[in-house]
């Protein structure tokens, strides 16, 4: 039990740190009539917030007690690293040992959770540089209770290079990445002419790159990179993959704009 002096109308601050977290609640409330009152919090943020119960203890104040949440905390989908000087250990991020694909960019994780809750049996990577979109990861990624499913913050390019195992993925989800229209700036785009030997390092064999862009100079750039290496065959999206969308391409989408992809398989 936590016992509380102050009066009933002053426990504001423990009701925004249960908003803050990300719970709502509801309350009923009598100022005239002491008596139990029950807050429901729902927050998997804050468990031990999840339920509240205000017992009248003198007219001047409250008795407040934090009941045991029915449900323990999920652990973390966001992966830490230890070190950025040595590749990763895939098998100590998922408590299976399955299949690995990975989204370069994943945006809000709309594509990246979605296919994840589709396929249990293969293992997702969802790589972002910005926080924000990572804890996207971890909060749909807990609100299914998805265990095949991990963030990391880095960059692409980073990661694809010095991180990722030789050989680990079977999957490479590259959708939307930044077109870097200007001319001048086109060098900062993440598929170019070295994009296919780190591809090829990534995969293992028979995996397969998936691209996806709105940007028509940008979808004839990944066209010629991938047709200048004779490593890579084109073949097709499947219909079931291509029907899972970004959230890009859902807005891009809505405005007309239609979605260009392709597909390159590792020999």
């Amino acid at each position: 039990q936590l016992r509380d002096s102050r009066a009933a109308g002053s426990i504001g601050p423990l009701f925004n740190d249960a908003k803050e977290a990300g719970g709502v609640w509801r309350r009923g409330w009598s100022s005239t009539q002491p008596r139990p009152i029950k807050l429901v919090i729902a927050s998997s943020v804050t468990p031990q917030l999840k339920h509240l119960t205000l017992l009248p203890r003198a007219a001047s104040g409250y008795t407040r007690r934090v009941e045991q949440p029915v449900a323990t905390r999920t652990p973390s989908l966001i992966h830490e690293f230890e070190t950025i000087l040595e590749r990763m250990d895939i098998a100590k991020l998922f408590p299976a040992a399955q299949p690995l694909e990975v989204e370069l960019g994943c945006g809000d994780a709309s594509f990246l959770i979605e296919h994840a809750r589709l396929n249990p049996q293969t293992n997702f990577l969802g790589v972002e540089r910005l926080m924000g979109r990572v804890n996207k990861v971890d909060r749909k990624g807990r609100r299914l209770n998805l265990t095949n499913v991990r963030g990391v913050r880095i960059e692409s390019a980073y990661l694809l290079e010095f991180l990722l195992p030789t050989g680990c993925a079977r999957a490479l989800h590259i959708y939307f990445p930044d077109p870097w229209p200007k001319k001048k700036h086109r060098r900062f785009r993440l598929i170019n002419e070295r994009f296919t030997t780190l591809a090829w390092q990534a995969l293992s064999a028979g995996g397969i790159v998936y691209l996806r862009t709105d940007d028509e100079d940008y979808f004839t750039q990944m066209l010629e990179v991938f047709a200048a290496d004779k490593r890579f065959t084109p073949v097709e999206t499947p219909s079931a993959l291509a029907a899972v969308v970004t959230d890009f391409e859902r807005d891009f989408n809505a405005k007309g704009i239609s979605t260009r992809r392709a597909a390159y398989q590792r020999g």
